[in-house]
């Protein structure tokens, strides 16, 4: 008999897009599944649909708890799972009906830890499938120096099945924003093989109120907190990848300085002058970088002349991004 297969998905406020969401895992082919929903506190229609799933399929489990974040969210699914693999679904995302068939067939085929899936990008007018290659099969630790370089494979959570015992031995940080960036290191370094198949399999849902869409604010940091620990994990575990993780320090500066000078408010920020000096220090390195594409490097030379030639820079960029 085939494996049992724990799907957790957070909820929190989603009830436009929660009953697709469900939909999707309920329709697997991949049947052997606990559909654990997890309600952190939501103040719409989602606790009541979480409650009506269980009326209408026996492998739906419902957690209702006070809001304390996606991280505690997910992390109460992990304590109640039965499961022998785990699985994430975001709650206004969706997975397509083989998703976790095909994930399974390669963890038991390869005998690996993880597998590793594709993301299709769905937009309000047009999808996109941004993802797709041959199957291989790699060890955990250069997974790793892939997912922080960015070029190979994305480290959102979600796109993954997982071997029970590396998420129990990695709880996500509560309290923090970008929780996939501060667990991917540890969880993919502890991985001995991963299956990676690229075919757009999960279907995530641009809409505004996600957190890249959001206007900076002091959890923005948590993005510098989460990819130094990747980094302090790099150096410790797999100094090989160092040059990848070290990127990513650079990239985090960049995210939050562009979140900054886009604010539509106008603000200073207090964090401002620490994030340019960073990054000015590092001018250098991100010229020279092999994972720094063309358009950063040509806005790391504005932001040595100007902040105000940096901002243009940076907004060309953001429309450019939108019309996409």
């Amino acid at each position: 008999m085939r494996e049992l297969v724990s799907v957790i998905v957070p909820v929190y406020n989603v009830e436009l897009y929660l009953k697709f969401c469900v939909e999707s895992i309920i329709m697997q082919t991949y049947e052997n599944l606990e559909i654990i929903l997890v309600d952190d506190g939501s103040k719409d229609g989602s606790p009541h649909i979480c409650d009506a799933f269980l009326n209408k399929d026996k492998r739906v489990r419902v957690i209702h708890q006070q809001n304390q974040g996606l991280s505690a969210a997910r992390n109460a699914g992990i304590e109640v799972a039965r499961g022998k693999y785990f699985t994430f679904v975001d709650s206004d995302d969706y997975i397509v009906p083989e998703m976790y068939e095909r994930l399974y067939s390669d963890v038991v085929e390869d005998g690996s830890d993880i597998a590793v899936g594709g993301v299709m990008s769905v937009y309000a007018d047009h999808s996109i499938a941004s993802e797709g290659g041959e199957k291989r099969v790699i060890a955990g630790r250069e997974a790793v120096g892939e997912l922080l370089s960015g070029e190979k494979l994305r480290i959102w959570v979600p796109l993954k099945l997982y071997r029970k015992s590396l998420l129990e031995e990695v709880p996500f940080p509560t309290g923090r924003t970008y929780e996939d960036a501060f667990v991917a290191a540890d969880i993919f370094v502890r991985a001995k093989k991963v299956s990676i198949d690229l075919q757009p399999l999960y279907c995530y849902v641009h809409h505004e109120g996600t957190i890249t869409t959001q206007p900076f604010s002091s959890k923005s940091m948590d993005i510098v907190d989460a990819y130094q620990h990747a980094y302090d994990v790099v150096v410790a575990e797999c100094p090989e990848h160092e040059p990848a993780a070290r990127f990513r320090l650079i990239w985090s500066r960049f995210t939050v300085l562009d979140k900054m000078l886009l604010d539509e408010s106008g603000a200073v920020f207090p964090q401002q002058r620490e994030v340019v000096a960073y990054l000015r220090s590092h001018w250098t390195e991100v010229l020279s970088s092999p994972y720094v594409g063309r358009g950063r490097k040509l806005s790391m030379l504005a932001l040595k002349l100007s902040v105000s030639l940096y901002r243009a820079f940076a907004k060309v960029n953001a429309q450019k991004y939108r019309a996409d």
